[in-house]
């Protein structure tokens, strides 16, 4: 996009979410990033996923000194209106939800509400805040096409490569969501992860880097470069087409897709436990080793993946 349809997609954003023009830019910007990053074939999904998502940035509760969370934010937005906010207590992120409504017997989603909120630090001259503000954009952009289906009384939800299931019961003059499944978190993640680390380093500041999530972006980053899947695997995380990908995938990895993804299911459970016991140095030790023996199994599982010597490499240098 040349800088005339740039200044003009800015433009548009500022007449639909009354952004700061600074602010506007910043977005703008990112959204050429990723179009460029992620290729033409995906242009337009991006720039009209990030046109349809308001973006806000936390500041001060009011009469207060303390910063707003996403909770307060949300709050503050009149969005999200009846949803139990109370886990929310992060201060960014991408966050969404269907409103479903239960007519003549049969469950219909009625629309979406999509909200990006950003901390009171950011700065778009920051790395830091860049990374915030790519990985955001990515999830959306994942999160924004074919990503509701309702069957029966079977909502299901595509983010990337994670797929929810969740049960439906109109109940009290509304409808009740109740998680069934959930397949894809630790492959969602570490793509995700994976891409903001690219963008950053590619756009705007080659020393960036990413914290955590590390044998989950390890993985992503060999499957998506090495793997010749790199085409069928975008289809699969932003259309949520995996029509092409399923029997390339089994061939060229030698298990199938579904497989691959519980596998990496058990990366996310256990990266979680180390994070829950850093502040227990025993317990750490013990998470550590456990993640380490786990990702060892995935390698053995996986033929392919004994030869990637610098994939194997760089995960014995994996930050604690």
């Amino acid at each position: 996009m040349n800088s005339f349809l740039l200044n003009d997609y800015k433009d548009e954003l500022i007449k639909r979410f009354n952004y700061e023009e600074e602010f506007a830019q910043e977005i703008a910007l990112m959204a050429e990033s990723l179009a460029d990053y992620f290729g033409e074939e995906f242009r337009s999904i991006i720039y009209d996923a990030i046109a349809s998502c308001k973006f806000v940035k936390a500041t001060l509760r009011k009469n207060s000194v303390i910063h707003e969370n996403v909770s307060d934010v949300m709050n503050r937005e009149n969005i999200f209106v009846g949803e139990n906010l109370n886990g929310l207590k992060t201060d960014r992120g991408f966050f969404s939800r269907p409103i479903l409504t239960f007519d003549n017997g049969h469950y219909k989603l009625s629309s979406v509400e999509r909200i990006i909120v950003l901390p009171a630090h950011f700065n778009s001259a920051s790395p830091e805040s860049l990374g915030i503000l790519a990985r955001a954009c990515i999830e959306l952009v994942k999160s924004s096409f074919n990503t509701y289906t309702i069957r029966g009384n079977v909502l299901t939800t595509k983010s990337g490569f994670m797929t929810v299931k969740e049960n439906l019961e109109y109940k009290d003059g509304s409808v009740v969501r109740t998680v069934a499944s959930c397949i894809g978190k630790s492959l969602k993640r570490g793509m995700d992860s994976y891409d903001q680390l690219c963008v950053i380093r590619s756009m705007y500041d080659c020393l960036y880097d990413v914290h955590g999530e590390d044998y989950e972006r390890l993985w992503a980053g060999f499957i998506l470069e090495t793997r010749g899947l790199k085409d069928e695997l975008r289809l699969s995380e932003i259309v949520h087409d995996d029509s092409q990908l399923k029997d390339l995938f089994k061939q060229s990895m030698g298990v199938s897709f579904e497989k691959f993804l519980v596998m990496m299911d058990g990366l996310a459970i256990r990266e979680e436990k180390r994070l829950d016991s850093l502040i227990d140095a025993d317990s750490l030790i013990t998470a550590n080793a456990d993640l380490d023996e786990y990702f060892g199994t995935i390698i053995t599982e996986i033929q392919c993946m004994q030869n990637a010597t610098d994939y194997q490499e760089a995960s014995k240098k994996r930050t604690a």
